[in-house]
């Protein structure tokens, strides 16, 4: 098959956007902000498939400003490779990995709080057994064992800007599709 790649510039500006205030009691409340958001950035993507394997490979760099600060919960930069065999000796087996890293992201509007830059990895294997209706997975998520947000809170009352992702995991999985 053919590789494919896909390039995207842009730029924006975003007149009255709608921003995330909390106040003092920690309600969160959606206003129009007083400035405009400049966006800008660039998103790529390459992909390749052969006979056995398949990669994917994706990064964003962006620059969103809001009151000439970073714009809270947006990283500067991301990226992913996602990798998929199937070897040719045992057709029924599968591997997948995906690595994502992600860029320090500021938390708050005056950009004094950020979450650092992170990089994790996830494997899992794949037996297919078809005749039987059975998938069985098997695999490792976060395998670099990285301390990381699973997601933000920005502008959070008291300090609470992060959301612990879970530590290194292993998994094991059996899934059955009945045929009828």
């Amino acid at each position: 098959r053919r590789p494919g790649l896909e390039c995207v510039l842009y730029h924006q500006n975003v007149h009255d956007p709608i921003v995330e205030q909390v106040d003092s009691l920690g309600i969160s409340t959606f206003v129009n902000a007083d400035a405009p958001l400049q966006m800008q950035g660039i998103e790529t993507r390459a992909q390749w498939q052969g006979a056995h394997h398949a990669l994917s490979v994706a990064a964003t760099w962006q620059r969103h400003l809001l009151n000439d600060n970073g714009l809270p919960g947006s990283p500067p930069w991301m990226a992913n490779v996602q990798w998929r065999w199937q070897p040719r000796w045992a057709q029924p087996w599968t591997a997948h990995t995906l690595i994502r890293g992600v860029g320090e992201t500021p938390l708050n509007n005056s950009n004094t709080v950020s979450h650092p830059a992170y990089l994790t990895a996830n494997i899992e294997f794949s037996c297919s057994l078809p005749g039987h209706g059975l998938l069985l997975t098997m695999g490792c998520r976060n395998l670099t064992d990285t301390a990381y947000s699973g997601w933000h809170q920005v502008n959070a009352f008291g300090g609470r800007f992060y959301n612990p992702a879970p530590p290194r995991t292993f998994t094991l999985g059996l899934t059955w599709r009945h045929r009828g």
